[in-house]
């Protein structure tokens, strides 16, 4: 990983004081779908693993399929296909590679979960596992970045407080 690359490197501490570690390629993939305000909604899910110190890595995410709903204040990952990547990524990682969350946009200055958004990540957490412990959820707003975690046998979400400033202030 270059020096610039490191700018962008953003980490987060998790409610148990590991980290979640998102590359800098994958903040950049999921800044590029940044909404204006008259773009319908983006979303995916997040790929990666639990190092043996227990800190999340994500190292891939989906991107919006054809099938998926999208819509301006709405996103439904529909299309089979985001689960035929990470059934892909596991089966080729000899299962280190694992579902960690979703991701999404929206189309305000303010990464803030709605109230659909809580219920989604709800059923989310009814329906998924993860190695780590933790779901992630991702909000890219057209300011920032939010990020919220929720501990697999517990009702709490939880913002996440990013470890550091890596971005350059001079852009």
């Amino acid at each position: 990983m270059s020096v610039a690359e490191n700018y962008r490197l953003k980490q987060y501490i998790l409610p148990n004081k590991k980290i979640l570690e998102i590359n800098a390629l994958i903040v950049d993939e999921l800044l590029s779908y940044r909404q204006n305000n008259d773009e319908n909604e983006s979303g995916g899910i997040l790929i990666g693993l639990t190092s043996k110190k227990g800190n999340i890595l994500i190292k891939k995410i989906t991107t919006p399929f054809e099938n998926d709903t999208r819509h301006h204040l709405i996103y439904k990952r529909k299309s089979i296909e985001h689960l035929k990547i990470l059934k892909r990524e596991y089966i080729i990682s000899n299962g280190i590679m694992t579902y960690q969350g979703n991701w999404h946009t929206h189309p305000f200055p303010q990464a803030l979960p709605s109230v659909i958004d809580t219920n989604s990540w709800n059923e989310s957490l009814e329906e998924e596992i993860s190695l780590s412990g933790y779901l992630i959820f991702i909000i890219i707003s057209q300011k920032e970045i939010g990020v919220w975690a929720r501990k697999l046998n517990t009702k709490k979400i939880i913002k996440l407080n990013e470890r550091g400033k890596y971005e350059c202030s001079n852009k």
